[in-house]
């Protein structure tokens, strides 16, 4: 279940205006709010606003200076170079426990035009003579002293396994669920409109008002059981009924492009008690017992989990560094140890049982260890002073305003 809806809404701008002209080019708003959005979502909850729209503001203004100086000096850069070094940075990316294909997917174009820049700039620098950086040997060793609390300390890793299970309800209360979407599913049929009815009827809170639109995703990113249902739907029709772990939804497609669509929802629930709770919580310690007693974990998990993204590979979820990793499984990787089974945990969508595969404890990794890190971080420090002096110099040579 890794992890199931990553909902990227893509916002309608109502207007747009010019924020910024470097020279006879211009930076509009609705190009500055779109990467905003996208760098906001990469940061991590509570960054300074005002800060990153500042950044941003001034990272746009240096891009058009960067293609302006590139174009000055007849520097060009191919499709293919680019897309070869974009390949190289993703194949290092990967090796990162902490990677996730779904976000770099997400913001590819935006990294892929950080990059353009960072290329045409390398080249500038180099027809220009002004890439002649050292490091000596006293100055990395320098370097490590001062930042190794930070930059040497190699976090704690967990690589897990779980069996999940949503919180099973009554069987009257599925089938009552069953009843409510089915007769909605019928008023559909017989001509009414998706977005009043659901306004009417869905019991998702966050989209009825919205006639139940949910937003604009990669297909991949769904959830298995959304993919299925909206696969061979053509804009503006919906699904049959289905169930998922929130409980029976109809979906509409809205529009389509390329590997992104947008949908609507009519969700109904269905509706637990704490009896439902507790009895699932039995069945889940009955499945712990069994694995405590020497059965095979991973074809329990084929046999028993509900998650559908990982039950075919023994309910293999992954590495992840533990501090990143979300409520209950943050707290089961940092008390137990490498083949361990938790008792059942309690999270938003149900119970799992976690097995800890492999764990990796907190250290500080040697100089010799991180000395070649060290050296490129080294490297682009002294890059970006360089980096900064020029665009300073070559400002000078530009009209620039900015209108916010």
């Amino acid at each position: 279940m890794i992890w199931f809806l990553w909902f990227t809404f893509i916002f309608a701008f109502p207007y747009d205006y010019i924020i910024a002209y470097v020279d006879d080019d211009i930076i509009l708003y609705s190009e500055f709010q779109k990467n905003y959005l996208l760098i906001k979502n990469l940061s991590p909850p509570g960054s300074d606003t005002l800060m990153l729209k500042d950044s941003l503001l001034l990272n746009l203004i240096n891009m058009e200076i960067i293609t302006k100086e590139a174009t000055k000096e007849t520097i060009s850069l191919k499709e293919k170079e680019l897309e070869e070094i974009l390949k190289e940075r993703l194949a290092k990316l990967k090796e990162n426990p902490s990677f996730n294909k779904q976000i770099f997917e997400e913001f590819k174009e935006f990294f892929k035009n950080n990059l353009r820049q960072e290329l045409l700039m390398q080249k500038l620098l180099t027809k220009k003579k002004l890439l002649n950086i050292t490091i000596t040997p006293w100055e990395l060793k320098n370097f490590y002293e001062t930042t190794k609390d930070s930059l040497a300390k190699m976090p704690a890793v967990c690589e897990i396994a779980h069996i999940f299970f949503p919180i099973l309800p009554k069987k009257e209360k599925e089938e009552q669920a069953q009843r409510k979407i089915t007769e909605i599913y019928e008023i559909l049929l017989r001509g009414g409109d998706f977005e009043e009815i659901c306004k009417s009827f869905s019991e998702d809170k966050k989209t009825k008002e919205l006639g139940g639109y949910l937003g604009e995703f990669f297909v991949d990113s769904l959830p298995e059981e959304f993919r299925k249902a909206i696969e061979k739907l053509k804009v503006n029709e919906y699904s049959l009924p289905f169930r998922s772990q929130y409980g029976y939804h109809i979906v509409k497609k809205l529009g389509e492009d390329k590997k992104r669509v947008k949908i609507a929802h009519i969700l109904i629930k269905v509706s637990l008690s704490k009896e439902d709770t507790l009895e699932t919580k039995k069945l889940l310690l009955k499945i712990r017992e069994k694995a405590l007693k020497g059965e095979d974990f991973t074809r329990l998990a084929k046999e028993y989990s509900y998650d559908l993204e990982t039950k075919e590979k023994g309910g293999y979820l992954g590495e992840f560094v533990v501090e990143l990793l979300s409520s209950p499984f943050k707290e089961v990787c940092e008390k137990l140890d490498s083949g361990d089974i938790s008792e059942p945990v309690l999270s938003k969508e149900g119970f799992h049982l976690i097995k800890i595969l492999k764990k990796k404890k907190e250290r500080l990794l040697s100089f010799s260890e991180i000395q070649e890190d060290l050296r490129n971080l080294l490297y682009q420090k002294k890059l970006r002073e360089i980096i900064d002096d020029y665009l300073k110099k070559v400002k000078e040579d530009y009209f620039i305003k900015i209108n916010i």
